[in-house]
């Protein structure tokens, strides 16, 4: 096995420039979106004041904007759900298609499995018996000990 097991990210190593490269991008694209959406904001704040009473009705130039902005919007939201149902449906169908199922393999054996993981077999009997394993790693990954606790009779 190669490199260190379990890959593991840590934050420390990063430069503070690379963090305030980050945070300045994020920043950055959360205020394009907000741009890109003011219109849409400010349609829902009109809707908003409307239901709430403070508004007879929606100006023109918002309904424009819910008519020739919003419903097209919504109808490409429509075509997505609609692909991802009929694409749910198709491959429930195929999964429950009898006629490409295959029978599981069979059972591996002990030996291979041992032999692949550097155990004997005893060790992998004992682990599959065991109710509680403890597997202790070197550096480089290779299992270095095993501990099992057998469960025992009448309980879990």
């Amino acid at each position: 096995m190669s490199g260190r097991w379990p890959p593991i990210i840590e934050g420390v190593k990063i430069s503070r420039w690379r963090r305030a490269k980050g945070w300045l991008l994020t920043l950055i694209a959360w205020g394009v979106l907000l741009y890109l959406l003011q219109p849409l904001l400010h349609l829902l704040w009109a809707i908003l004041l409307v239901g709430l009473g403070a508004q007879d009705a929606l100006a023109q130039r918002q309904a424009h904007l819910l008519i020739n902005d919003l419903l097209p919007f919504l109808a490409v939201i429509g075509l997505f759900a609609l692909w991802l149902v009929s694409f749910a449906f198709v491959r429930r169908r195929r999964l429950a298609d009898a006629s490409r199922r295959t029978d599981q393999p069979g059972p591996l054996e002990l030996e291979r499995h041992a032999a692949h993981w550097g155990l004997t077999v005893e060790q992998v009997r004992t682990l599959q018996a065991a109710r509680i394993s403890v597997v202790h790693f070197k550096p480089n990954g290779d299992i270095e000990k095993l501990t099992g606790r057998i469960a025992r009779e009448g309980r879990g």
